[in-house]
């Protein structure tokens, strides 16, 4: 589904938008399970979550 998510946001938007998205792969892919395989997170990927999604809004907030 990650896979999915990255193909349509490339036809959506331009490919350099669509790379600076690339780090959230893993988050989506761990969301994912956790909701609908009701897989348990660890601390430690909820803290590597958590730095993923702010190093993608750091990067795409200073243009």
């Amino acid at each position: 589904m990650a896979y999915t998510a990255w193909n349509t946001a490339v036809k959506l938007a331009d490919p350099q938008s669509a790379a600076s998205l690339l780090p959230l792969m893993p988050v989506i892919t761990t969301a994912l399970s956790a909701v609908l395989l009701h897989e348990g997170l660890s601390p430690l990927q909820t803290v590597g979550m958590a730095l993923a999604i702010a190093g993608v809004y750091t990067a795409l907030r200073v243009k």
